[in-house]
């Protein structure tokens, strides 16, 4: 699932094996609640107006107002529209394809014998105001020990009637993960049937029905030991996966474009995350980012030629955008707070 550890976000990357990730990402939203409240004047002195006709958003998680919360920007600029409020942290959105309608994991209704990240989805409106707010999964289902567990990296399937996430479970002894589909009216979740890797998380559609995920095998050492984590593409249903990395490093983030042509992924090289790009069907990934700091997280514009993605460059994290080929780079949010998750829709 998450990647290097963001300590003040919701995720970690790629440079953990899928178990400490899952650690990672609830120590990061329990430590959201007691953030102190950051600045944004520069991202206010230096923001351009929202442009209301312009259709495309993305949308990401911010600490700027002390805890994580979903926010929504233009992709070419603009004051950031916070859109979850409360005083429990939310986190990795999932805008669906017409923007009808946002997903997004939360500590809300969590209680204190047992930690867990729920999953929701809730309904959009012209003005990016939430409505019909609707629970799909809980950690809370778990029984037994208290255990870390519950859902997270939503993703919307093609039509946008149905949302797959990672579900997690964690304790000292034991850690699974695994990617569950839900229909967004609600009713139970449904595990998709992938029996191989060991572990799945991260799942990623195409509107052409491919899914793209990251997975990683046990490898024997521990109960929470895990080889490097590779990206897989498959068919919406999971049938007939393909491994589209070849395990030398920690590979996570995978993202499809949008008519299932290209994938990209973030990938942990000796200790610092890279984004990389691959057209599939045999072409060798090109990598796309290369700099002293973190870079994950990618996501396809609608039209499948550029990037927004997450990147620790300036000291904290921020969201920027590129085109598909590396080019075009530009900063798109400026605060002092750490940013991240993007979906661009």
């Amino acid at each position: 699932m998450h990647k290097n550890q963001k300590s003040t976000t919701s995720k970690a990357v790629g440079a953990r094996n899928t178990a400490q990730v899952v650690a990672a990402c609830l120590l990061a939203a329990a430590c959201a609640l007691n953030n102190p409240a950051w600045a944004s004047d520069e991202a206010k002195d230096e923001a351009k107006s929202v442009d209301s006709k312009s259709v495309e958003r993305i949308a990401f998680d911010s600490n700027r107002s002390g805890i994580f919360q979903i926010y929504v920007v233009n992709p070419e600029g603009g004051t950031p529209v916070q859109i979850t409020r409360g005083a429990a942290p939310c986190f990795d959105p999932a805008l669906s394809r017409d923007r009808s309608k946002i997903a997004f994991s939360s500590r809300r209704r969590a209680n204190s014998e047992l930690p867990s990240t729920n999953l929701y989805v809730a309904s959009l409106n012209s003005r990016f105001e939430t409505s019909g707010e609707r629970l799909l999964g809980s950690g809370e289902e778990y029984s037994g020990h208290p255990p870390s567990a519950g859902y997270v990296d939503a993703a919307f399937g093609p039509g946008g009637s149905q949302i797959a996430a990672t579900r997690f479970f964690l304790t000292a002894l034991y850690s699974s993960q695994s990617i569950v589909v839900f229909n967004t009216g609600g009713g139970a979740g449904r595990r998709l049937p992938l029996s191989k890797p060991d572990v799945v998380s991260q799942p990623s559609y195409s509107d052409n029905g491919k899914l793209a995920f990251a997975g990683a095998n046990r490898n024997g050492k521990g109960p929470n030991s895990f080889d490097n984590s590779d990206i897989y593409v498959a068919n919406a249903n999971g049938n007939a996966p393909k491994k589209i990395t070849d395990g030398k490093f920690n590979c996570s983030d995978p993202a499809l474009s949008p008519d299932g042509s290209r994938v990209a992924w973030s990938c942990d090289l000796n200790g610092n995350q890279e984004i990389f790009i691959a057209r599939l069907g045999g072409s060798k990934p090109k990598r796309l980012t290369n700099s002293l700091k973190a870079d994950t997280e990618p996501c396809f514009s609608p039209n499948g030629k550029r990037l927004a993605f997450t990147s620790e460059h300036s000291g904290n994290r921020e969201i920027y955008v590129m085109n598909i080929d590396g080019s075009g780079l530009h900063r798109l949010t400026t605060s002092h707070a750490n940013e991240g998750n993007p979906s661009w829709r």
